[in-house]
């Protein structure tokens, strides 16, 4: 390698150091440190005492951890391919070029960049039984008033209504984009060759929009595997621990009852999970 070359990798190098320092900071020394403090037990007021891999081993005989495992997968398999399904179809719907199309894009968009809080304080007002807006609408139909947060039938469905609806917007967005870099010579060339709109779809849109949908499906899942405001502020986990999900059981033993040694060897294993699915999903994209 020259003298130019090795000067050119050098002051890349020196540009990336400050964003490699901060990702090392940020993401791995909490990281390891996390795996770390998994082997102790700690309260956080008496000294970390060395416990090996009790934790996990404690973890695998709770059933509570089983009840938010369980919890956690069904949110997820509610909101992921609802919201991808929802993003791609208003995505496809106002991909033209209209006057006054800006508006609904924004509108659509709102939802996501709203405060979660302020989002589930709304909710949860929409949501009570007996004065709830939902019931009230519903009551107009002679329909009865649905016990959407007070029953373990209806709860974790009632907190994926709402994630569905804050981030199928910002799903939107990125399919959006997509679309337009799409070539139209690509659409013009079908519609001289007959193509149906449907087969036009299928055979031209969705394939060149794998790689989008790829990272609209893995930001998807992490979000939805890592849930807890919605959780902590409309049900607390509650009734009966239909909303228990993986986080807000970590934030319990670790803040609550001050077993952050326990909580942890969760947020390992749920680290471990969110890895593991990423990769799968990104292998099955490819292969695809």
């Amino acid at each position: 390698m020259t003298k130019a070359g090795s000067r050119k990798y050098m002051a890349a190098y020196l540009l990336l150091l400050p964003n490699i320092i901060l990702y090392i900071l940020v993401r791995l020394v909490p990281l390891f440190g996390t795996f770390g403090l998994s082997l102790f037990r700690w309260s956080m007021v008496e000294d970390p005492k060395f416990v090996g891999f009790a934790n996990f081993a404690r973890m695998w005989r709770d059933p509570n951890f089983w009840i938010a495992f369980k919890n956690t997968l069904l949110y997820t398999a509610y909101v992921v391919p609802a919201a991808v399904f929802l993003g791609l179809l208003l995505a496809v719907l106002l991909n033209k070029d209209i006057p006054g199309m800006k508006v609904f894009r924004t509108l659509f968009f709102f939802p996501y960049i709203t405060s979660p809080v302020f989002v589930a304080m709304i909710w949860r007002s929409l949501y009570s039984t007996d004065q709830g807006l939902i019931n009230g609408f519903l009551a107009v139909f002679g329909i009865e008033s649905i016990p959407w947060l007070t029953s373990t039938r209806w709860a974790l469905p009632s907190l994926a209504i709402v994630a569905i609806w804050q981030i199928v917007g910002y799903n939107m967005l990125i399919f959006l984009a997509g679309l337009q870099g799409i070539p139209k010579s690509y659409y013009e060339s079908a519609q001289i060759d007959g193509a149906k709109r449907w087969k036009v779809f299928w055979k031209i849109t969705v394939p060149l929009l794998r790689p989008i949908t790829m990272f609209v499906v893995i930001i998807n899942l992490i979000g939805a595997l890592q849930l807890f405001d919605l959780t902590y502020i409309i049900t607390q986990g509650g009734p009966s621990k239909a909303t228990l999900t993986l986080v807000y059981y970590i934030y319990n033993y670790g803040f609550k009852y001050m077993r952050m040694g326990y909580a942890s060897a969760v947020a390992i294993i749920l680290f471990v999970i969110i890895l593991g699915l990423s990769i799968f999903q990104k292998t099955l994209f490819r292969r695809r």
